[in-house]
C-alpha cells in the first residue's frame, strides 16, 4: 500500500451565498457503506436542508459522487474535483445547502459547491498514512540539539524523549527516508550515533507539504 493523505477527524465550515447557506463537511471513511452512514446522519441532522451534495474517494482509488437533486454536474463533480486536487483519500465530503430563495444558476452553483468543499478541506487536520519505521536514538547531552535539528529536518516524528545519564529519543520516520537519515547522522557524528530499529508498520504522519 502506498502512502496517502487523509483526514484524522471531521471538519466543517460554512458560508452564505445569495441567501443560501452552504455547510461544507469532511469526514474520514473507509468504505462506501461508512460514507453512506455518514451521509444519512448528516441528512437527519439537517432535515430542513434542500440538498446534501456529496463525494468520496477511497484509498483503493474508488470514488462516487451525487448532485442530490441539483442540476447535473453542478454539485457532486465540483466537490469530487476538490478532493482530487487535495490528494485526500478515505474521506467523504458533504456540502449541505439551505436554499435561500434566490437561484444561483449553473455557474454559481458549481462555484458554491466547490467553495463548500474547499473550506471543509482547509479547516481539516490532514495527515499522511505512511509506512514507517520506529526507532530509538541514544545520544549524549552535547549531541542533543544537533540530533533534534537533524531529526526534524528529515521529517522525523519525535514521540518521546527521556533524559537520564544520556538522552533516549523514540521516533518514527517514513521508510523511504530512513537511509538518508542514517547517512546524515553518520556524517554529523562520525558514525557514533545511529538509529536502532524497533518496529515498522503504518501510521498517521504530518504531511511533508501542507495543503
Amino acid at each position: 500500500m502506498e502512502n496517502y493523505l487523509t483526514v484524522s477527524s471531521p471538519s466543517t465550515d460554512e458560508f452564505t451565498e445569495k441567501k443560501s447557506r452552504f455547510i461544507g463537511s469532511l469526514y474520514p471513511c473507509s468504505s462506501h457503506e461508512s460514507a453512506m452512514e455518514i451521509l444519512e446522519k448528516t441528512r437527519k441532522e439537517n432535515f430542513a436542508a434542500r440538498h446534501n451534495v456529496w463525494a468520496y474517494i477511497l484509498k483503493d482509488g474508488s470514488m462516487r459522487y451525487s448532485d442530490d437533486g441539483e442540476p447535473q454536474g453542478t454539485g457532486g463533480q465540483p466537490v469530487l474535483e476538490v478532493l482530487k486536487r487535495s490528494r485526500i483519500k478515505d474521506a467523504v465530503c458533504i456540502v449541505t445547502r439551505y436554499f435561500g430563495g434566490v437561484l444561483l444558476g449553473a455557474g454559481g452553483l458549481t462555484r458554491a459547491y466547490a467553495r463548500g468543499a474547499s473550506i471543509a478541506v482547509k479547516s481539516a487536520k490532514i495527515v499522511e498514512v505512511s509506512h514507517i519505521v520506529k526507532f530509538s536514538l541514544e545520544i549524549g547531552y552535547n549531541q542533543y540539539s544537533t540530533a533534534e535539528r537533524i531529526l526534524r529536518e528529515q521529517h522525523t516524528l519525535i514521540e518521546n524523549t527521556s533524559f537520564t545519564d544520556r538522552v533516549l529519543m523514540l521516533c518514527a520516520i517514513r521508510s523511504e527516508d530512513l537511509a538518508n537519515l542514517e547517512k546524515t547522522l553518520t556524517d554529523s557524528f562520525a558514525a557514533s550515533v545511529l538509529p536502532s530499529v524497533i518496529s515498522e508498520g503504518f501510521m498517521n504522519m504530518p504531511p511533508k507539504i501542507q495543503i
